[in-house]
């Protein structure tokens, strides 16, 4: 019963801690959601089935700049749309066999596989790999063909408007005041670092252990997230202060 409640103790403190304030953490996750549900409206409105897989495929995106996310995004859907364009064409060629479904799918893994460690772009490989699979795959559900091909054109048209939400919402709540918010990142970095050391130069007693240890949680917290944030902030005024002395 110690060991259980131990181990429940534990299970329950480390959900805690995944759940606890982190720096960007509720700005990120309030655009995720209303990305997603402007993307399920809009699907179930038009009607594309298919919409599962590419919500997964949301957090793939990388969300450190608006461009990095257009060119993940992009990396996203050009490896599905080559993934869907190269299934179908093996598909005709080769006339639809399993043999042939078996050996292109083996193909395509292969090349897949090779591609995300010798190019540059190992996201859009990635992409073409794991839809490459799913897209031959259904060939063996014993549909008609009609019914295969709308459920593989279904699942890209899915994808795009996923990620077109996505990425639109991404450039419309980008910083517009960066010089504001790197102020903002840059006071609460020092006042927490000037509570830590103003709990430290404190007489030991039990609460002043408890406050150094959510302190030291929440510098670990901020050493976790690092400074990229601040480190665009900071370019994005210098590009703005490079702009206006141009003009």
């Amino acid at each position: 019963m110690t060991v259980h409640r131990s181990s429940t103790g534990r299970v329950l403190h480390f959900i805690r801690l995944e759940l606890a304030p982190f720096p960007g953490r509720l700005s990120g996750s309030l655009r995720d959601v209303l990305g997603i549900v402007i993307a399920v409206t809009i699907v179930m409105t038009l009607h594309v089935p298919g919409i599962a897989l590419a919500l997964a495929l949301v957090f793939l995106l990388q969300r450190e700049r608006p461009a990095l996310t257009l060119r993940s995004g992009l990396q996203i859907l050009g490896g599905c749309a080559f993934a869907c364009a190269a299934t179908l064409l093996w598909v005709q060629l080769t006339d639809g066999t399993e043999v042939a479904r078996f050996l292109g799918m083996i193909l395509g893994i292969f090349m897949a596989g090779f591609c995300m460690e010798a190019t540059r772009y190992p996201l859009f490989f990635t992409l073409f790999g794991f839809y490459g699979f799913v897209d031959l795959s259904l060939w063996d559900a014993h549909q008609s063909v009609h019914w295969i091909v709308a459920a593989i054109l279904n699942s890209l048209a899915s994808l795009c408007i996923v990620i077109g939400v996505t990425i639109a919402v991404e450039q419309i709540f980008r910083s517009r005041h960066p010089k504001t918010e790197l102020r903002q990142e840059m006071d609460r970095r020092l006042r927490l670092v000037a509570d830590f050391f103003h709990e430290l130069a404190k007489r030991q007693s039990s609460q002043r252990a408890e406050r150094m240890t959510v302190l030291h949680h929440r510098q670990v917290q901020y050493a976790h997230a690092g400074d990229l944030r601040m480190n665009e902030l900071y370019k994005e005024l210098s590009d703005d202060i490079d702009t206006v002395s141009v003009r």
